[in-house]
């Protein structure tokens, strides 16, 4: 009997090789005066290192193939929360860089309420920064290119959007909320939340 909870490999493969594809082809477009925070999925050499520091640091939580701990969408107020998916299925890419990188660092988003109840540990004084940027390069390089197009918006000046997509890109208006104007949510745009 198959574990649910373990992809197989010939299914990761593909998607691995797409991945990486994206990765060698030098597939990001850096927007300037925002480094601190960016984590460059174009960047081969890096998200090779946060392939590395992942496997070290991530994977006995978050899975060998970033599917996240069984029924890890499953939380209460008596349970603390599994840790998520963080391939394309998980929570991961609606949320900015910076956001990201505070998650690792601190344990929990900026905007988490108590409640959460997560169990994630603060890897401030565990991993570097370089290596925190690493490990995200890695996660997001593994996102397919409409996903990563998705996250680039909410960077300012939609930083780490993949090159193979167009400056004029927009999510299709099925994925808005209702009364959205057109153009709030294409790259370059403000994020949601600074309009």
């Amino acid at each position: 009997m198959r574990d649910r909870g373990v992809v197989p490999r010939a299914a990761v493969l593909p998607v691995l090789g797409i991945a990486v594809a994206f990765v060698l082809a030098g597939d990001v477009q850096p927007a300037g005066g925002w480094p601190d925070r960016f984590a460059d999925a174009g960047d081969p050499a890096l998200a090779v290192h946060g392939k590395q520091v992942y496997a070290a640091r991530c994977a006995s939580c978050h899975g060998r193939f970033l599917q996240g701990q069984p029924l890890w969408r499953m939380a209460g107020p008596d349970r603390p929360r599994r840790a998520p998916a963080l391939d394309e299925t998980g929570p991961g890419w609606l949320h900015s860089d910076k956001e990201l990188f505070a998650a690792v660092s601190e344990g929990h988003f900026p905007s988490a309420t108590p409640a959460l109840n997560s169990r994630m540990p603060a890897f401030r004084s565990l991993m570097a920064d370089d290596e925190i940027r690493a490990v995200l390069a890695f996660v997001k390089a593994r996102w397919p290119v409409p996903i990563r197009a998705a996250q680039a918006v909410l960077n300012p000046g939609g930083t780490g959007r993949p090159r193979s997509v167009p400056d004029d890109w927009r999510f299709p208006p099925i994925c808005m909320p209702r009364g959205t104007p057109a153009n709030a949510a294409r790259i370059g745009s403000p994020p949601v939340g600074q309009r």
